[in-house]
């Protein structure tokens, strides 16, 4: 019976166990040191058979159960060294795997406890060299190696203890563990293998598998640079999952979401890259309808990335790519998720749905859209980087947020490479490209953008602050159902397109001149305070609205007489002193005729509708040749309410003859109401004559209404005595009506100016 012992520390056991001194290597010497068999004191006080590994030679056949075993099997120990177990082990305990070495298992061994590893590598080359398929997996340090080209499947369930555990590709190419993950352990998946182009597909892959019970770190990849190991990448399938814990992706490694079920959850992915890293190309990709999920994505250096291809989605996750790349191919989506690439590449080549996904791109950064085969519709843009359209068009605003972009839009692009030279991007070289705004929020420009397809709003609100902030001068720019505000004035000869839904001009407080043409079959509107004047020979259709501010004329016939104008309450449409033509009119605001000079003509071709608005007119008040701007109705009806202002241009006042100065001409059948028109205080003065306003000619009669210094004299009634018979009426002309008797209307200070002494 042994009576010496000395302690040694049991990794499986995790506690400090008793060996025998006096313990010999299965019927061989002690002093040869093949191998050394302990007796490992289980809670019972039972002993189970240890081996220790110090030559590559094989150790024959193993159990682990002899009587009264420990609960956990028997431990293998290499000493540093690799070596082999071809003969079979067997039993109903399991196999611990100890020391710093390499341990092969080749043979179909049988034993049914598990395996253990807790130091140095155990390399396989089939699922049943680890024993019986229900046999489990548990890490405490160690590396679990594969050696079979093809890789091997195994469904065996993994603990990951406090240790770690480290699969290890070892240039195989495709490893599937379906069994499910826990522990909170730190996951390592590398590939051992130089890296060399023949290394570039080591996979693992992990199943159905649900892994939530999963909290540790996942590692994939080593970080390393010239001489690393090899490629190694970890693909998700189906229903399974990743754990919960945060994953780090490494030298030229990839994570992958394959199929319609594989979801990143909530998980935070983080691509390292070192700066050694020769060719490096480390990242996260979604295909084949993977998922993103509600997960985080730091990418970190040129060559990390995040990509999506194959109906893939982004989800709802947020990417921040510090000089990495991101990726939208084909059909995939980009959910509603949230990139922020910081001085890193944003592309899209493919036609999928990205109108949720927000980009934000700053500090060097590129967003290229040439290349894609569809229009790209973006949730939002932010950001100070770049944007290459080349002949493409790129939409935003479809998540109805408000942004800034303060990069430059341009058609064209330079190629965007690794720092290898290795292009991610090929140069842009077509032009044509658009932009577009959607959505209810404002996109605010302030870059000098190139862009050459024009600029369309068509919801919301897209503000600038220059002409260039809308592409190439001779660009055109098309609304419908959109505004563009000016955060400063700024003249601009674009041709205008109005369209279903009209367009809306802010001034916001400033000055802005349009000189191009707006023609379609959309609408005009002036909002905001300022003022917009338009001097292009426009010829929309669409109806004309001054809701708020200054719409003024910068030239003749530069109103659309195709159009229906209507000035709000507060509203200005100023002629400048420029003849206009409209449709109609409806005046609630104030419409202005008032130039340098007067003389000038407003023309309504349809009805005038006053809504107590105000027509100001510039005037000479002299006698009745002066000349006056005059509102022009073209066969149409004047009702409602307008109070007229003279604007003194001229004239020391005099007695007008005749029917007086014309204010209002109504012609081709035009009729007035009684009181359509009102002078603004009853009267208005030059020199000693005070004017006022009559509705028809010197006799009473027509639709036209003047501005006269005199007064219809009225004769007081006589009584008419007995009525004589007029007799039979005459046959002959009648005689010419006489105009009825008038009288100079003076000011009321006249009489006393008249007493005043010399």
């Amino acid at each position: 019976m042994n009576t010496s012992y000395r302690s040694i520390w049991n990794h499986a056991l995790g506690a400090w166990v008793a060996v025998s001194e006096l313990t010999r290597a299965r019927g061989k010497r002690a002093s040869s040191a093949v191998v050394a068999s302990a007796l490992v004191l289980a809670a019972g006080g039972a002993a189970a058979q240890d081996y220790t590994y110090t030559t590559a030679a094989d150790a024959g056949p193993l159990s682990t159960s002899p009587a009264g075993v420990n609960p956990l099997g028997i431990t293998l120990t290499t000493t540093g060294i690799a070596a082999t177990q071809s003969s079979v082990v067997s039993g109903a305990l399991g196999v611990i795997k100890a020391g710093p070495g390499t341990l092969t298992l080749s043979g179909a061994n049988t034993y049914a406890g598990g395996t253990y590893l807790n130091a140095g590598t155990l390399r396989i080359g089939a699922d049943n060299n680890l024993g019986a398929a229900a046999g489990g997996l548990a890490f405490n340090g160690g590396t679990l190696a594969f050696s079979t080209a093809g890789g091997i499947a195994s469904g065996r369930a993994i603990s990951v203890l406090a240790g770690g555990a480290t699969f290890d590709a070892a240039g195989t190419a495709f490893n599937k563990l379906g069994g499910p993950i826990s522990g909170p352990g730190t996951l390592r998946f590398i590939n051992s293998a130089p890296y060399v182009p023949a290394n570039e597909d080591m996979r693992f892959s992990l199943g159905s598998s649900n892994n939530t019970g999963f909290t540790g770190v996942t590692q994939v990849g080593t970080v390393g640079g010239v001489g690393a190991p090899g490629r190694t990448n970890l693909e998700v399938t189906g229903t399974g999952t990743l754990g919960t814990g945060p994953v780090f992706v490494d030298f030229n490694s990839e994570v992958a979401f394959r199929g319609a079920t594989a979801n990143a959850n909530n998980l935070n992915i983080t691509v390292r890259e070192s700066s050694n890293e020769l060719g490096s190309n480390s990242g996260v990709a979604f295909d084949a309808g993977g998922n993103a999920g509600n997960a985080t994505f730091t990418t970190n250096g040129v060559g990390a990335y995040v990509s999506f291809s194959g109906g893939a989605s982004a989800g709802q996750s947020t990417i921040v790519s510090n000089g990495g790349r991101v990726r939208f191919d084909d059909t995939s989506s980009g959910g509603t998720a949230t990139v922020n690439s910081v001085g890193g590449l944003v592309r899209f080549t493919g036609n999928g749905d990205m109108s949720g996904l927000s980009v934000a791109s700053s500090s060097g950064g590129t967003v290229v859209v040439a290349g894609s085969t569809a229009p790209v519709s973006l949730g939002s843009l932010s950001g100070s980087g770049s944007v290459v359209l080349g002949s493409q068009q790129l939409t935003v605003g479809a998540l109805n947020q408000s942004s800034t972009f303060s990069g430059v839009i341009s058609d064209t692009g330079p190629q965007v490479s690794d720092k290898n030279g290795n292009p991610y991007s090929a140069a842009v070289t077509a032009t044509g490209g658009k932009l577009a705004k959607v959505g209810t929020g404002t996109l605010t420009l302030t870059g000098a953008n190139t862009y050459t397809g024009g600029t369309a709003i068509n919801g919301g609100v897209l503000q600038v602050g220059a002409d260039n902030n809308l592409g190439a001068a001779a660009s055109g720019l098309a609304l419908a159902g959109g505004t563009l505000r000016y955060s400063t004035g700024f003249s601009s000869a674009r041709a205008i397109a109005l369209g279903a839904g009209d367009g809306t001009f802010d001034t916001n407080g400033n000055t802005a001149t349009l000189s191009g043409v707006a023609s379609g079959t959309g609408g005009l509107a002036k909002a905001g305070a300022g003022t917009l004047i338009v001097s292009g020979a426009n010829n929309y259709t669409g109806a004309t609205n001054v809701a708020q501010g200054t719409l003024r004329a910068g030239a003749v016939n530069t109103f659309s007489a195709a159009s229906a104008h209507t000035v709000a309450s507060g509203g200005i449409l100023d002629t400048a002193g420029f003849n206009q033509t409209v449709a109609s009119l409806n005046n609630s605001g104030t419409v202005s005729l008032v130039g340098a000079a007067p003389g000038s003509t407003l023309t309504v071709n349809g009805n005038y509708v006053g809504n107590g608005g105000v027509l100001r007119l510039g005037t000479v008040l002299g006698d009745s040749s002066s000349a006056s701007d005059r509102l022009v109705l073209n066969g149409g009806t004047a009702t409602g309410n307008t109070s007229i202002q003279i604007t003194q241009q001229g004239g020391l006042g005099a007695q007008t003859t005749g029917d007086g100065i014309n204010l209002i001409t109504a012609q081709n059948g035009a009729t007035t109401a009684a009181n359509a028109f009102t002078l603004a205080g009853g009267h208005v003065d030059a020199g000693a004559f005070e004017y006022r306003l009559f509705d028809g000619d010197a006799s009473g009669a027509g639709e036209n209404w003047y501005l006269r210094s005199t007064t219809n004299v009225v004769t007081p009634p006589v009584d008419p005595g007995t009525p004589v018979d007029p007799g039979t009426p005459g046959t002959g002309t009648p005689a010419t009506p006489t105009p009825p008797a008038t009288r100079l209307t003076y000011r009321a200070e006249v009489p006393l100016y008249s007493a005043l002494p010399a």
